[in-house]
């Protein structure tokens, strides 16, 4: 079972930690790709709106903003449910790794995202470990992402290979999402 579980973290996750760690995929011009609309992306975000301020210049209509809210709140699922299975597959540190590295990474950059368009944090507590662990308080969507940890939870903690399908149908939803 050890094997198995090793060849499907292999095969599940390599593309997640080589898309979090900036890997170089093998093309001469991965510092520079140009977007469709003929503008250079080097890989970083750029804040800088030219106000002194950091705060965004162009406002965000309601579907954008409420867009926003749910990728801030789903990234925090992602990093909750990888720390619960961390702590229940503590020989598994890919679980650790992930929920650390890139789900903490994505949670912070979007409640930053949220600060600059000036929207409200639907989880300001999400940094409170281990206390906001699965808790989801965003009036808006908060509902759903407890029914989703509750239910990506459960199935996760029938085996140690389900644990890894449900981290695989994680990385899934979030590339189908973006």
């Amino acid at each position: 079972m050890k094997l198995i579980s090793k060849l499907i973290l292999a095969g599940v996750f390599s593309l997640t930690i080589t898309a979090c760690s900036g890997g170089d995929s093998g093309d001469s011009n991965t510092d520079n790709n140009t977007v469709d609309d003929g503008t250079v992306n080097d890989g970083t975000v750029d804040d800088d709106t030219g106000d002194d301020d950091n705060s965004s210049s162009t406002p965000l209509d309601a579907t954008e903003a409420s867009h926003l809210t749910f990728m801030r709140e789903e990234e925090k699922l992602a990093r909750d449910v990888y720390l619960t299975f961390a702590g229940w597959y503590p020989d598994q540190k890919v679980f650790a790794n992930i929920a650390n590295k890139s789900e903490q990474t994505h949670t912070d950059t979007m409640r930053d995202k949220l600060a600059l368009y000036e929207l409200p944090d639907p989880n300001p507590e999400t940094n409170n470990l281990p206390d906001s662990l699965g808790l989801f308080t965003g009036d808006e969507w908060g509902w759903y992402f407890d029914e989703k940890f509750t239910a990506l939870t459960k199935k996760g903690g029938e085996s140690e290979l389900l644990a890894l399908y449900v981290g695989a149908f994680i990385e899934e939803l979030d590339m189908h999402d973006i």
